[in-house]
């Protein structure tokens, strides 16, 4: 088999997934534990749940077991919330498309075992290299530390040859962060991503959704 000259960067939920997820409910919950131990960052009104999490450990007086049970409460929403989670609408076929040319990943915040499960079920598992949930990298999106640990993995596909997928800020501020392309997914957010420049934008998927992100690859 030829090895494959490109790369591209899946966010799973509402990019490939449709979950149910309900991410407000999940920072209300984390953040009342937080507050509760006196350990919520003052900005988390701003902030994503992941990042809330992540500064829970500057608090003097953290404690692992504290962050043990946030975790836990974000594992359970979690679990709701990809109960019968199917697939975004064209997107298997989009991955198809893409597969015997390109390798892909999957970078999720997620839990590992939550994430295979859910593409495990809707039969996309085998189009993915490796799927990378918060389990397996050093840090959550919107850090760029998931997406260097994989661009270490894949040494023989520079950089510029990589594409983030993702439907939210963390995911383009993790790509521009390891010096990788982002390209945009309506998704469920709306969330304003034209700031962050994609390189591809979709409002869903289709059938010409490959061919431009091929495109984009063979013009680099």
């Amino acid at each position: 088999m030829a090895q494959k000259l490109y790369g591209i960067i899946w966010d799973m939920d509402n990019t490939i997934l449709q979950s149910h997820i309900d991410f407000s409910l999940l920072h209300a919950r984390v953040c009342s534990y937080l507050r509760e131990k006196e350990i919520l960052t003052p900005d988390y009104e701003n902030i994503t749940t992941a990042e809330t999490l992540m500064k829970m450990k500057a608090f003097p007086h953290y404690k692992e077991t504290w962050g043990k049970a946030a975790w836990d409460i974000v594992r359970q929403v979690e679990k709701q919330g990809m109960t019968d989670a199917k697939l975004e609408p064209g997107v298997k076929e989009v991955l198809a498309a893409l597969s015997s040319e390109v390798c892909m990943v999957v970078l999720t915040n997620n839990s590992q075992q939550p994430a295979e499960l859910g593409l495990a079920e809707n039969g996309v598992t085998h189009l993915f290299e490796k799927i990378y949930g918060r389990e397996s990298v050093p840090d959550l999106k919107p850090s760029s530390l998931g997406v260097e640990a994989i661009l270490r993995e894949n040494p023989e596909i520079p950089a510029k040859r990589w594409l983030l997928l993702g439907d939210a800020a963390i995911d383009a501020r993790a790509a521009i962060g390891a010096g990788v392309a982002f390209g945009s997914y309506m998704g469920s957010r709306q969330e304003n991503l034209a700031v962050y420049r994609p390189v591809v934008q979709f409002d869903a998927w289709s059938e010409e959704s490959a061919t431009e992100i091929l495109r984009y690859f063979h013009n680099r």
